[in-house]
């Protein structure tokens, strides 16, 4: 009996101890899962209207009356297949998302069974680990915050906006950036290119808090052209779609404006008609967004018009543009332009001629352009 006793306690001690082991690997799993960085997919429908969408593997969620769409989540990093479904029929796209970061589709067409995005913004908040100003085009890597997947981006500085939010100083060359802020708090979007890599658009080093919000959702973002204003309560941003959407204004909302003299906080009717904006908020139910901040580019250059002449032997290469109402001007390329010229999405200068075609830069001081995207057919 003695015997038969100390096998059974030895046998009792030894389920516990499985028991207890197992609770410690499943607490490890979860307390590993916990630690995954948080990464979101968003974006806008073409048109608005309320459509279903499920990311594979990763959940599902729906627009709302103006097409905004959020889905935020340790699994939505990586690639999946992504299903819109609207009147019973599917549209299927493919994404792909860097752990701890943003993507953002704006303007999703559905169309056939497919669904393309007329946008596809990167951001990611984080650290600045690293700047290399020998590559061409310029580098730059955002490590995010919680540990997510280090975001490579290739920048220009007299195209790519980079401002110290702190001391609301504009930062305009590559050797200052790398020298001066490594290593500091970043805030950093851009969009992808057709190599595959992203091209940063804005970089915001020691980014304040924007705040605002009403908790009531995630939050989106996306561009437009202001088309009308009801200072101080909204304005009303036209996407590229031709969607406009009432963007609600409150006392928390940061309001940044390209050349204000930063004296004093901006406000709604600091805002240029017709200005060139990026919103971030949140969608609401009927299809407003509670704006958290308002980025405006007073400076943004799109033009239809006629290349004149072309010296792709200047250091910048550049050429005489005429756009169809104004007068001549000149447009420089960069190393981050994008060229295309009919079929040939990785034209250089020589390839371009003396025709009609469409310029996307930033105006510069002494009235020139710094070309984003040039287009020829």
């Amino acid at each position: 009996m003695h015997f038969c006793t100390n096998s059974r306690l030895r046998g009792f001690a030894l389920a516990v101890g499985y028991v207890a082991g197992a609770m410690l690997l499943m607490d490890s799993a979860a307390l590993a899962a916990k630690k995954r960085p948080i990464s979101v997919f968003n974006g806008s429908i073409a048109g608005g209207g309320v459509v279903s969408i499920k990311v594979s593997k990763a959940g599902s969620t729906h627009s709302n009356k103006a097409g905004f769409f959020s889905l935020k989540g340790a699994k939505i990093a990586g690639t999946h297949t992504v299903t819109f479904t609207k009147n019973h029929q599917k549209y299927t796209t493919t994404i792909s998302i860097p752990a701890g970061s943003k993507l953002t589709l704006n303007n999703v067409a559905l169309s056939g069974d497919t669904a393309s995005g007329g946008e596809e913004d990167v951001s990611v908040e984080g650290t600045l680990t690293a700047v290399d100003c020998t590559a061409t085009p310029n580098t730059l890597t955002v490590t995010p915050s919680d540990s997510g997947t280090a975001v490579l981006m290739s920048f220009d500085p007299t195209t790519t906006t980079i401002i110290d939010d702190a001391t609301g100083t504009a930062i305009t060359d590559c050797s200052t950036l790398s020298a001066s802020y490594t290593g500091s708090p970043v805030d950093a979007e851009g969009a992808t290119n057709t190599s595959g890599g992203v091209t940063a658009s804005r970089v915001e080093l020691n980014p304040s808090s924007d705040g605002g919000g009403d908790g009531g959702g995630e939050d989106t973002s996306f561009k437009g052209t202001v088309t009308s204003e009801s200072c101080p309560a909204s304005i009303v941003v036209t996407r590229s779609d031709s969607t406009a959407v009432t963007v609600n204004i409150s006392s928390s909302t940061k309001i940044d404006i390209e050349g204000h003299d930063g004296s004093s906080a901006a406000t709604c009717t600091d805002i240029p008609a017709s200005a060139s904006v990026e919103v971030e908020g949140i969608p609401q139910t009927d299809g407003s967004v509670n704006a958290n901040s308002i980025h405006v580019s007073e400076t943004e250059f799109h033009a239809h018009g006629t290349i004149n002449s072309t010296n792709c032997s200047a250091t910048p290469p550049s050429f005489s543009f005429t756009p169809d109402s104004g007068t001549a001007l000149t447009v420089t390329i960069q190393p981050t332009t994008e060229i295309q010229v009919g079929d040939n999405e990785s034209a250089a200068c020589t390839d371009l001629t003396a025709a009609a075609a469409s310029v996307e830069g930033v105006t510069q001081a002494d009235g020139s352009v710094a070309a984003k995207e040039i287009k020829q057919e």
